[in-house]
């Protein structure tokens, strides 16, 4: 199973229910900021990103769901 499949995994180093943290972003209206705010997100979504993750508290992304997340980002248009 792959982090954020399972909103409340079970084992000693598990979070207690747990959730995906959820960015509100336009498929298109976003003019010339688009390029930016994909290039903010796919950052997030990168490995040098993900590697932070638990150090802040977050679970780190991947398999299915960092998948989807990245085809979304690509979504975004002006």
């Amino acid at each position: 199973m792959n982090a954020g499949e399972d909103p409340n995994p079970a084992g000693v180093k598990s979070y207690p229910i747990v959730t995906l943290t959820w960015i509100l972003a336009y498929k298109t209206g976003n003019g010339e900021k688009a390029d930016d705010i994909q290039k903010a997100l796919n950052y997030a979504l990168s490995p040098n990103a993900q590697k932070l993750a638990d150090d802040l508290g977050y679970v780190p992304l991947e398999g299915g769901i960092l998948a989807k997340a990245k085809a979304a980002v690509k979504q975004i248009g002006k």
